[in-house]
Parts: structure tokens; sequence; C-alpha cells
């Protein structure tokens, strides 16, 4: 009778235990992510044109591929050793973040056009990977059996590969069984473009081209995060930065407006109900919010209504891309987002230059998705929200 007791009485302790340990709350985290300085190489304006083409299925004019070339190596500038603070690389096309992965700490491409977080390795053929820092697996790193992985677009670029499952860090929160996509074909195109280490994907896991398909990073440390969101504070030749599971108000003036996503393709697609520059002014189109593309990209009537604004600006050649003299002046570009107003200043729109002439920011998207790259998005603080069934995203002015 004493042991039966005994063995209640522990029975109910143990019970106890595992229902106390049951009902204490989840350890969840926010963090904030600095953009790091990584100076390779440097790629000219067409370079970054017809990449953006590629990706979002624009037409590529054979004179833009032609004018496509690599430029010369530039040298990054000195930063203090353990910091994070750095600028985006060249004519800010990319906005590189650490991430660790596996045993390697990489700079990638935070990107919310894609739903792919792929990398380079000893697995990538040696001619494939110079310039590169390549993912090493930690010691519970493995490779998913009869899995595979493939990103091509129609400018012929691509890369293909094998899945591995590792743990992935970035700022303070980790996912320890991560599909990681490791190339073991990559185009030479991709090969040229030597500024970051590889992508890590924010967009819709149903983007994802992996077999068997893998969660975005951000979907699977969503119910780790204070909030269900990540918010872009990106910059105008200056550092940037990402917040996870918080919001900084130091970082906005005003308001947060927000509108719902369309992610039925995968994308973080919202409605611009009108737009205005100058005199010019037109009703809603749809457009993909994309830290991963530098430019503007809008429908040709859009594009063309703006540059006839633009004393000199033409159509440059064969590349399809409006040029003008670096002496103009350009009108700002506005954006009517349900009740929010986003304004992105003419002089933001002076891209980089290319000869004597100056490049836009904003371009035809040739057929393509209209794009909302980082020329938008460094006008705005940015909030990508995915809670419950209907994900969002939120605009207010940045401070």
């Amino acid at each position: 009778m004493m042991f039966q007791l005994q063995s209640f009485v522990s029975a109910l302790t143990l019970s106890a235990v595992v229902a106390n340990a049951a009902s204490i709350p989840r350890s969840r985290a926010s963090f904030t992510l600095q953009q790091v300085l990584v100076l390779k190489s440097a790629r000219n304006a067409f370079d970054h044109y017809s990449a953006a083409l590629a990706k979002h299925k624009g037409r590529i004019p054979s004179g833009l591929l032609a004018s496509a070339t690599q430029e010369t190596q530039v040298s990054p500038s000195p930063s203090d050793e353990g910091t994070a603070m750095a600028t985006p690389i060249g004519m800010d096309k990319s906005y590189l973040i650490p991430v660790t992965v596996g045993d390697s700490t990489l700079h990638m491409d935070l990107d919310t056009g894609s739903s792919d977080l792929w990398v380079y390795s000893d697995k990538t053929p040696e001619n494939q990977r110079t310039g590169h820092d390549l993912y090493k697996p930690s010691k519970n790193g493995k490779q998913i059996d009869d899995s595979s992985w493939t990103i091509s677009y129609n400018d012929g670029s691509g890369a293909s590969g094998i899945v591995y499952q590792d743990r992935v860090a970035i700022g303070d929160i980790s996912y320890d069984k991560q599909g990681v996509e490791v190339a073991t074909q990559v185009s030479q195109k991709f090969v040229q473009d030597q500024q970051n280490d590889g992508l890590i994907g924010m967009a819709f896991s149903s983007l994802n081209n992996a077999n068997p398909k893998q969660k975005t990073f951000f979907d699977n440390v969503l119910d780790d995060l204070d909030e269900p969101l990540f918010t872009a504070s990106l910059k105008h030749d200056e550092p940037g930065s990402y917040d996870f599971g918080f919001i900084d108000k130091s970082k906005y003036t005003g308001d947060i407006f927000y509108t719902d996503v369309d992610s039925s393709r995968g994308f973080w697609t919202i409605t611009v109900d009108s737009y205005s520059a100058g005199n010019a002014s037109g009703s809603s189109f749809d457009g993909v919010v994309d830290t991963g593309t530098t430019l503007l990209l809008l429908d040709d009537d859009i594009v063309s209504n703006y540059y006839t604004q633009v004393q000199g600006a033409g159509i440059y050649d064969a590349t399809n891309m409006f040029m003008f003299d670096c002496n103009t002046k350009l009108p700002d570009f506005t954006f009517k987002i349900g009740d929010h107003t986003a304004t992105v200043p003419g002089d933001r729109l002076i891209w980089t230059q290319e000869w004597d002439l100056c490049v836009g920011g904003l371009q035809s998207n040739n057929g393509g998705d209209n794009i909302l790259g980082d020329i938008f998005l460094k006008s705005q603080f940015v909030v990508f929200e995915n809670k419950g069934d209907q994900p969002r995203v939120g605009f207010a002015p940045q401070a």
C-alpha cells in the first residue's frame, strides 16, 4: 500500500512538473540587423537592369545584353572590426547582411522578391566560386536525400544544386533545420556577381524552388519572434537596417499605413491606387515590394509619362534605358497607397552615370512585373507582417 501511495505521489509530482513546463511561455526574440560593407566588384548599369528584368520576367533587348559587361575591381573601405555598420554596394544595388550558415558567416542579399536560401560551397565548381566565401556544413548539417533545386532566368542565367538541412542564424535568432540550397552549378553571370555569397529569400514559401519544397527562414522563425514581422529601413548612400520582431518608432514619422498583400504568386504584391509626377498622373496598378531589386520598374506608359517631363531624356540606343543630362532636375514621383502618400524625391531617381549621361532609377519593366525596388523603398519605412491569414505591408515616411 505504501509503495502504491508513493507511486501515486510521484506521478502527481511528475504531472505537475510537466504541466508547469508546458505552461512556461516560449522565449521570443527581437533584434536589429545593420547592413555590412562588402565591396568586391562593380557592375555597370546595363548589367543591373538586365538582371532585374531577368528576375521578373521582363523582355531583355539584345543591345542591353551586349552592354551588360563587368567593370573594374574595387576595394572595401576600412571599417572597425566587429562592427556591423557599412554602406550599400555600388549604385546602392545590393544591401548585404551577415548570416551564419552552418559553420560559415556569409554576406547575403536579403531578398523579399524570392524564397530560396542558396549559397556557394566546395561543391560548387572551383571556377564558378571565385571571390565568394563558402558554406561549410556544421557537424549536424546533412544533405537531404534525393533533393535538388533550380533557379533559371530568361537571360540564360541561373543556378542549381542540392539541398542541405543546417543551422542558420541571423542576429539573435536561429533555426537548426533550415533548408540550405547548395549550388553545384552556377551560370557565368552569377559568377561575375562577386558582391554577395548567396541569397536569403524572404518572400512566401510557396515560391521556393527546391525539391522537396523548403520553408523560408522567416516562415521557420515566425513563432519565435515577438511579433510576426520584420521591417526595412533602407538608406541612400548610408547604412540601412532590418528589424525583426518589433517596430522601432524612432525610424519613422507619423503613422504606419497598412495595405493587404496578395500572396497568391508567392510575392509581397500590393495595389498602388494611383500615381503622379509633375503634370502626369495615372490609375492603379499592382506591384511587388522587392528589397532584392535596385530599380523601380513600371509599365511602359507610366515610365514614358514620367520622362516626357524630363528635358532631354531619351532611350539610349538598343538598351531601352532612359538617360538624361546629369544637370537635369527630375520631378518627384508620388504613389498613393490607400490613405498613404509615398514620395520618391526627383534627385533619388538619378541612379548612376554611364559615360557623360545619367541613368534613371525608374525604368520600364519591359512586360514583366511592376517592381517597387530599393529606389522606392529608400524613401519609406516598410513593415512586412505575416500575421494570420492576411499578410500585409506597412508604409511610413522615414524619420
